[in-house]
């Protein structure tokens, strides 16, 4: 945890998304990454189209929302581009970030209207709204962000140990609420 960056955050660059290559073909297969993770993500075989993915079915993480046509469907990054080069990628050689920017641990298909809601919030300020998705965004944050050696605020570490606090109580009423739901379809007036 960091009082002081190891940096000097005053030097940190304007960010440019142009500097992060990403949705190119890592693997020479043909397919983009973004083809890739749709790939992936889908819960059925997709349907492609001159090349393309154009459907399959996604369940947002972030909304719940379940999505068939791909052009609604956005590829995140859980530790955004910018956010990434704020917390020292900055420093990074184009490879590098082209690494991060193309990292299947670091992208998930999600509805294309959480995507843009989140943009460049760290975790702090752009939890998704799924609360039963919040234990598992903060673990996949935290290990791209132990992958490439990234530097947390520490106004971030104090919100993700707040959040990380915190999830196992919702994890138990989003639980209790689901059998409340089923049980009172089988014996109404139960609850």
């Amino acid at each position: 945890m960091f009082d002081i960056w190891p940096f000097n955050v005053n030097s940190i660059p304007e960010f440019d998304r142009g500097d992060w290559p990403h949705w190119v073909d890592t693997d020479g297969d043909g397919e983009d990454t973004r083809q890739e993770i749709l790939a992936r993500d889908s819960l059925l075989p997709v349907v492609r189209e001159g090349g393309r993915i154009k459907t399959g079915l996604w369940v947002c993480l972030y909304t719940g929302r379940v999505v068939r046509d791909a052009g609604r469907i956005d590829i995140d990054h859980i530790v955004a581009l910018k956010e990434a080069h704020n917390y020292g990628g900055f420093e990074w050689g184009r490879e590098k970030r082209q690494q991060l920017a193309n990292d299947p641990e670091n992208l998930l298909a999600v509805y294309r209207s959480a995507n843009r809601a989140k943009s460049a919030r760290n975790s702090y300020e752009g939890m998704p709204p799924n609360i039963a998705h919040w234990a598992r965004y903060l673990i996949l944050r935290e290990q791209i962000i132990n992958k490439y050696d990234l530097t947390q605020s520490n106004a971030e570490l104090k919100a993700v140990a707040f959040y990380r606090d915190k999830w196992h109580k919702h994890q138990h009423w989003i639980k209790m609420g689901r059998v409340r739901m089923f049980m009172s379809r089988w014996m109404p007036g139960l609850f």
